[in-house]
């Protein structure tokens, strides 16, 4: 497998055998995360593969790509670089994509499709909407979510966390500027409120339950 970016333009990904042997590469994944605004420039993918081996044969199966298009926006005091997939935003944040931005999002991912279509060969395109539980999770980010906040009682030392918690654990940027260590994504405050009793058997202060908004941090609960 050969991955590469150097470019800052998508390249197209190509699987072949070659002397009867599996082989994937992707030329170029573009620009992930970029301040580039140029056409080509501005957007990039997501590239999987389950990668086996049997027999001492590699084999690549389950190829797919996601295209991203990046979307500099401003919160508040903070300006993040969200990386899109196809996703209809607005259907989910009024006002999230201005005219804009919609057109040059969907130019990125035509242009991308096109250049595949003609180029690329052995792996599928996926999108955001396609798969239920990214949709859930995109709805959550775009609306507003539950999570337990861990600032008041571990500040921002990682190492009191233990190796399983820290999986689960984010350091987050607020609009306001301000940093939040948190856990979790919960549609509702009863599933974070659980998730909060479990973490107060093991910490030596209790956790707060936050609502997190691309506009605000909230506490919910001292």
């Amino acid at each position: 497998m050969v991955i590469g970016g150097h470019p800052h333009v998508l390249q197209p990904v190509v699987k072949k055998t070659i002397a009867g042997k599996e082989k994937l590469t992707a030329w170029s994944l573009g620009n992930f995360v970029s301040n580039q605004r140029d056409r080509y420039k501005d957007g990039g993918m997501m590239l999987t593969a389950t990668v086996s081996k049997r027999n001492a044969v590699v084999h690549f199966e389950d190829v797919s790509h996601y295209f991203t298009w990046v979307f500099p926006r401003q919160e508040a005091v903070v300006k993040p670089y969200y990386i899109l997939p196809d996703f209809d935003y607005n259907a989910h944040r009024e006002g999230f994509l201005n005219e804009a931005s919609l057109t040059q999002m969907q130019l990125f991912f035509s242009d991308s499709r096109a250049l595949f279509a003609q180029h690329a060969a052995g792996t599928t395109e996926r999108k955001a909407g396609d798969d239920n539980t990214v949709h859930q999770t995109f709805d959550l980010l775009l609306n507003g979510y539950y999570a337990v906040e861990l600032d008041n009682v571990l500040g921002t030392d990682w190492k009191k966390l233990s190796t399983e918690n820290r999986i689960s654990t984010t350091r987050i940027l607020a609009p306001s500027g301000s940093y939040h260590l948190i856990s979790g994504m919960y549609a509702t405050p009863e599933e974070a409120g659980e998730a909060m009793h479990k973490w107060s058997t093991s910490l030596t202060a209790m956790p707060r339950l936050v609502f997190i908004t691309p506009k605000e941090v909230k506490v919910i609960t001292e």
